[in-house]
């Protein structure tokens, strides 16, 4: 009897601290938050709920909300287009990340998006992403 208590003992303890790890608030799925209409730079590290229609796009998946478009940087393109529609939740963020260029005659074409000569390219690079995202199709 001894020996299958100190046998049991151990696995207890493990299960015991495996439950502890999971303890906490429960997560909020999207349909939970508040919605966010439009977004402003005071949103920016926050966590928020947007919806809005996805779009697949060469560079990744986008959410096209209202005039804005939020860029899910762990996502090349959406499964399954479903609706078109989408609820999503996640901490808003901002990227240099859009490849932009000014075309000049005698370079070679790159890849990105051409914008006018003179603009601040650090700036049309910068796009709204949303990290941590969860998301669902809306109906």
């Amino acid at each position: 009897m001894r020996g299958a208590a100190l046998f049991l003992l151990p696995l207890v303890l493990w299960v015991g601290m495996a439950c502890a790890r999971t303890k906490g608030p429960a997560h909020q799925e999207p349909q939970d938050q508040k919605l966010t209409e439009t977004l402003t730079s005071g949103d920016l590290g926050r966590t928020i709920t947007v919806e809005g229609v996805a779009e697949n796009r060469k560079d990744g998946a986008v959410l096209r909300v209202g005039q804005a478009e939020l860029w899910f940087p762990q996502l090349t393109g959406w499964p399954d287009p479903g609706t078109g529609r989408v609820r999503a939740t996640g901490r808003l963020s901002e990227d240099h990340g859009r490849p932009v260029f000014v075309r000049r005659p005698e370079e070679p074409i790159v890849q990105g998006v051409e914008v006018p000569e003179g603009t601040d390219l650090r700036e049309a690079s910068r796009r709204w992403v949303l990290l941590d995202a969860s998301w669902r199709w809306l109906p």
